[in-house]
């Protein structure tokens, strides 16, 4: 992100495309009154400046309401001065039945470059939105209580 500047083709989709998903999971790695404080913080110092603020200058600005900043430089190196993207594969997928309910496992591995929280969720199928009934083959029975788990997964590693 910081490397854009405007001048090559498919800069300004990097832009709003990117940097507006790239906020979102800021706010959601800092919290968005953490994230909406830093964001006022940064106004309230570069409105009245005759200079024209850069994205450093909001990043800096950011870190200092991040709960986490050892977190918060981690996302910020990834996100703003690399490029990385996260690809995850499912593969080895099991269900069982157990009484009520259902066990599902399977092992994701990232393939990709990048680091992200990764929520997984079994569905069943016919209750699904749209969207997952095209990932979900309709066999896929419902799951169990238990809510989606979140966790970071380095690029090559694989969790059961």
């Amino acid at each position: 992100m910081v490397k854009i500047d405007g001048s090559r083709p498919g800069d300004r989709f990097v832009t709003y495309e990117k940097m507006g998903w790239v906020a979102w999971m800021m706010m959601e790695l800092m919290g968005r009154d953490q994230m909406l404080a830093g964001l006022q913080e940064f106004i309230a110092i570069y409105s009245p400046s005759p200079d024209y603020p850069v994205l450093q200058n909001l990043i800096a600005t950011l870190r200092l309401h991040a709960p986490d900043t050892e977190a918060f430089d981690a996302f910020v190196d990834q996100w703003f001065f690399n490029v990385v993207i996260p690809e995850y594969r499912l593969t080895d997928a099991t269900v069982q039945a157990l009484g009520t309910g259902w066990r599902v496992t399977a092992t994701v591995e990232n393939v990709g470059t990048g680091t992200m929280p990764l929520e997984l969720a079994a569905i069943r199928g016919c209750a699904s939105p749209s969207w997952a009934r095209k990932l979900m083959p309709t066999r896929f029975p419902s799951p169990t209580a238990s809510p989606a788990r979140r966790s970071r997964w380095p690029p090559g590693s694989r969790r059961p």
